[in-house]
């Protein structure tokens, strides 16, 4: 050791005899330690409870306290449980003689007589190690991440300061208490299940929502690693916790904005309802709400939200409605509610407004943050556990001084970057960060130096292969004597994450603009029939805009007999969780015209696999369906002129060609009675020469004279063709039917 070290290492050293002491602290001096000496172990005690000491050197045999019951007490104690003791012995009986020292807790032992060099290798040894565990345990202490251990039944042995913010107790008062009791037994249990059937795989990857010391819900991620003795047995669980409610938030956003179309609200665990925007009467509440409050579907929807808050609120709430009238979502913050049994909560209130079937309403989650779990522990803490937890650590933990040069790197830092330690030891965090990212880095340092606060965000970094590699960081500063002298950072890499996010929002981008730009009307249905979404191109097909869609049926559009069928076939879908293809419907277009949609729809689960809707695409294909009837018409149309030429081709028989051709017409016609008339201006007459009837009516049978149907014959000259509904009562053939047909019953 140095002797110019401007902060030596201190050693007790502990010894009834005089010459004993000296000797030691001669040896040890010249090698810049600073010796402190006691002459019984009491004194010891009182020494170490002064004073930080580094290493403690004690005789083992002394009258009273001997140095086997000092060292159990040193390591009884947690403030000095961390510090090496040396014992010195100039009788050894037997070998238990070791055995009783290291079961006492003894870091080492050593006989005299001894060389020089042996007590200085042991000392310097001690020392080191405990220069290097302090280390850690403050990277740890000073981690903005949750570290936390227990053993196998749940009990806390270790937690560090971030752990003690969030559950807004001392380190030392969550020692010893179960976990469950912080976060729920039944997270406990399964974790270690998980982490149990696994055994040599991978760590466990947890996220949970949590509520803190303020009663606020956090979203905590975790990874949890067993420890296992040299026999490989589960001794405890030890776990890295690190705060991602903004990164959650963020990713929920995404989500919600993917799958704009669905409100999930039933499965929320949280209470959540519906009220009306005027009335604040409850249209809707999900099963936690009821669960939560007591009141059954049927109560709540026959009550107002003014009934759930006792009656010294009442007022106050109103008026908080009528000030955020404007707002479209806000965090009301935390009010009184009152359940079914009387029993008044506290709730955390968040709102935002919506349309709820046409209606302006506010949907409302009341979080229940009646209840903060606290407990009281003290604080065991093992200085192998906390190196082990940051060299085998999952995520990279790493400082560097004021000036970016890395001064630690961890094993997952090597693995991730591809450099060893040395080689980090030799460069400056500007070596490997991305030039985008640099001045990130030095903002968030300027900040810190602020704040003094820890703080997460994203950066890019160079890996040896000169690959880009994505990572979550959290830095904190790092003080000596209230200067701050370096930076500790935990980094996490994302880079898989980052590349799933950009490929969701490409595709969600790519699959936006085809919908709302193809020809065909996309659209989305609840199990009501109601439309949830709409593309622009119903209006280009129906004639209606997207708004004038939204909300309503398609059953006021439809054609009546199309009405009747869908009706029917609807239900029959929703009960069977099945979609249809290639169904055509008439719907009605704006200006009273009918179109012809062929359409094709799809069920929409929720994440349950319950049926919550349809999806699907109609094709406007009126000018098709009206290209086929018209074929279709010209078909039948050329059948029939076909039959009557085949007739003529028969015969000679004039009379029986008329009869042919008037049945023909008069069945494809679908009429009562077809008669065919001929004039002859010879005879002064016209002339029935060939009729079509069905069986139950009457022929006609009658012959004209010229002058009686003159005005038919003139009508007929001046139109080509007439046609008519109702006979009686056409002005063209007005004459013609009274003084002619009318009489003849015709």
């Amino acid at each position: 050791m140095s002797k110019q070290a401007e902060n030596p290492a201190v050693v007790l050293v502990v010894n009834d005899d005089r010459a004993a002491r000296e000797l030691i602290t001669d040896m040890l001096e010249p090698q810049g330690y600073k010796i402190i000496s006691a002459t019984n172990a009491h004194q010891a005690l009182e020494v170490t409870s002064a004073r930080r000491i580094d290493v403690i050197i004690s005789d083992v045999v002394m009258p009273g306290m001997d140095g086997m019951e000092l060292c159990r007490r040193l390591k009884s104690n947690p403030a000095t449980s961390d510090t090496p003791v040396l014992l010195v012995s100039a009788i050894r009986k037997e070998e238990i003689d070791f055995s009783e020292g290291f079961a006492a807790g003894a870091d080492e032992y050593i006989e005299i007589p001894f060389r020089h060099e042996e007590l200085l290798v042991k000392v310097a040894r001690l020392s080191e190690r405990h220069r290097v565990e302090r280390r850690y345990r403050e990277i740890v202490e000073n981690a903005a991440d949750i570290i936390y251990t227990h053993n196998m039944d749940g009990i806390v042995t270790s937690i560090n300061e971030a752990g003690a913010r969030f559950f807004g107790l001392p380190a030392s008062g969550l020692i010893g208490q179960r976990l469950g009791g912080l976060i729920g037994e039944d997270i406990v249990a399964l974790n270690l299940e998980e982490l149990q059937d696994r055994k040599s795989s991978p760590p466990v990857r947890f996220i949970h929502c949590l509520k803190n010391a303020l009663g606020e819900e956090r979203y905590l991620e975790g990874i949890l690693t067993l420890e296992q003795d040299s026999t490989a047995k589960p001794v405890g669980v030890r776990a890295v916790v690190r705060d991602v409610t903004e990164r959650q938030r963020a990713e929920d956003a995404l989500k919600r904005q993917s799958d704009e179309y669905r409100i999930l609200f039933d499965s929320n665990p949280c209470p959540m309802y519906v009220v009306d925007e005027s009335t604040l009467n409850f249209l809707a509440v999900n099963d936690a709400a009821i669960n939560h409050y007591g009141y059954s579907r049927e109560e709540f929807l026959s009550m107002t939200a003014l009934e759930i808050r006792p009656e010294e609120e009442v007022s106050a709430l109103m008026e908080y409605v009528e000030k955020a009238m404007s707002a479209n979502q806000v965090a009301a913050g935390v009010w009184k509610h009152r359940k079914k049994d009387g029993a008044l909560i506290d709730v955390e209130v968040n709102w935002h407004r919506l349309d709820f079937g046409g209606r302006p309403a506010y949907l409302v989650s009341a979080t229940d943050v009646t209840e903060q779990r606290r407990g009281a522990v003290a604080m065991l803490e093992s200085e192998e556990r906390y190196r082990e937890l940051c060299e085998n650590a999952n995520d990279i933990i790493y400082t560097h001084d004021l000036a970016g040069n890395f001064t630690s790197l961890n094993k997952t830092g090597e693995r991730v970057t591809g450099y060893a330690c040395e080689e980090a030891l030799r460069m400056n965090i500007a070596d490997v960060l991305t030039p985008e990212s640099v001045n990130t880095a030095r903002q968030m340092l300027a900040r810190k130096a602020h704040e003094r606060v820890a703080t997460i965000y994203d950066l890019e970094i160079f890996n040896k292969n000169g690959q880009r590699v994505a990572l979550e960081v959290s830095t904190r500063l790092i003080y000596q004597a209230g200067k701050p002298i370096g930076v500790q950072g935990i980094g996490r890499d994302i880079t898989s994450r980052k590349t799933a996010e950009d490929a969701l929002k490409e595709s969600e981008e790519k699959f936006r603009s085809i919908v709302e730009t193809t020809n065909e009307w996309i659209w989305a249905i609840d199990l009501e029939g109601k439309h949830t979404y709409t593309n622009p191109a119903v209006e280009e097909i129906l004639g209606h805009s997207a708004e004038e869609i939204l909300g309503t049926t398609a059953l006021p559009f439809l054609h009546d007999q199309d009405r009747c069928e869908f009706e029917k076939l609807l239900p029959q879908w929703i009960s069977e969780e099945k979609g249809w293809n290639g169904l055509v419907l008439r719907w009605k277009h704006k200006d009273g015209a009918y179109r012809y949609l062929e359409s094709n729809g799809l069920p929409v689960l929720d994440e349950q696999g319950n049926l919550v809707g349809y999806r699907g695409a109609d094709r406007d294909i009126t000018e098709r369906k009206l290209a086929e009837e018209a074929l279709a018409l010209q078909a039948e149309r050329a059948a029939l002129t076909n039959r009557i030429s085949q007739a003529v081709r028969r015969t000679l028989d004039v009379s029986e060609v008329f009869h042919t051709a008037v049945s023909e017409l008069g069945a494809h016609l679908g009429v009562d009675r077809c008669s065919l008339f001929m004039k002859n201006e010879k005879a002064g007459q016209v002339v029935n020469v060939a009729e079509y009837h069905v069986p139950h009516v009457v022929p006609a049978g009658s012959d004209f004279d010229l002058p009686q149907v003159q005005g038919l014959i003139a009508a007929l000259e001046k139109y080509g063709v007439l046609a008519f509904n109702d006979a009686a009562n056409d002005k063209r053939i007005r004459d013609f039917y009274n003084g002619v047909l009318k009489p003849a019953d015709v």
